[in-house]
């Protein structure tokens, strides 16, 4: 049954894609009136902390596809499990 998994999931990540909106502190930014800057990045836990890796436009698709595999995929083997 693992193997029907692992074939339909080739790429698996934990994490979560979020968008990070934030101000750079230069006083003449365009940041300074609302308009905050945004990164893409993948959140995720190791070792009880929380990293987050920047995500690339062009990769932002494959990466959120990536994070559906894992959670679809541990939901089959926790299915299994019980």
């Amino acid at each position: 049954m693992a193997s029907r998994v692992a074939k339909d999931q080739a790429s698996m990540v934990l994490g979560s894609v979020v968008k990070l909106r934030r101000k750079c502190g230069k006083p003449n930014c365009r940041c300074v009136d609302g308009d905050l800057h945004e990164t893409w990045v993948l959140s995720t836990s190791v070792t009880g902390r929380t990293r987050m890796v920047s995500v690339p436009e062009s990769l932002l698709g494959d990466v959120r596809q990536a994070g559906a595999n894992y959670r679809q995929a541990r939901r089959a083997l926790d299915s299994q499990a019980l």
